[in-house]
């Protein structure tokens, strides 16, 4: 089912960086999001040599790189301590369907647990109906709660007091 040869997944380091942004601006294309690239190409940096922020795996078989996941760490009470967020999964088109997103996925969990998170959450697309296939058939289940989120600037301490 796998590609000949078979993918291995590694944890991604700033050597990577060139690889990972080409699949990133796929990636965030393909989610229709805005991209700064500087922005970006910076925070990539300061992932990849800071694993208590979280950790970028890649995907690849022999040189040639086809895919990555974005998992970073945070603190919640209510799961007991550290959390984490699967923030970005991508597989290159030609790659796809041969089982390497749940390759990925499962690797996602595996660091997750190695660094001490006890939950682990992500956000998908519903028309992205692969992607939420994938993510219920691993157990993933749609949230009680509704989450909300907003970019903080300096005017989100304007707020009345």
């Amino acid at each position: 089912m796998m590609q000949n040869p078979p993918a291995r997944i590694r944890i991604a380091t700033d050597a990577d960086a060139a690889p990972l942004l080409a699949m990133m601006r796929l990636f965030h294309a393909g989610e229709n999001a805005r991209l700064d690239r500087e922005r970006l190409r910076g925070s990539l940096a300061e992932l990849v040599t800071d694993a208590r922020l979280g950790r970028v795996l890649i995907a690849e078989a022999g040189a040639e790189p086809l895919g990555y996941a974005v998992v970073t760490f945070g603190f919640d009470l209510a799961v007991g301590g550290r959390d984490a967020s699967l923030t970005e999964l991508y597989v290159r088109p030609t790659a796809r369907r041969r089982g390497l997103g749940a390759l990925l996925l499962a690797e996602v969990e595996r660091a997750a647990l190695a660094a001490g998170a006890r939950h682990l959450r992500l956000s998908v697309f519903p028309e992205n109906e692969p992607a939420f296939t994938l993510y219920r058939s691993r157990g993933f289940q749609t949230p009680p709660r509704v989450p909300l989120s907003k970019a903080l600037t300096t005017a989100a301490t304007d707020a009345p007091r």
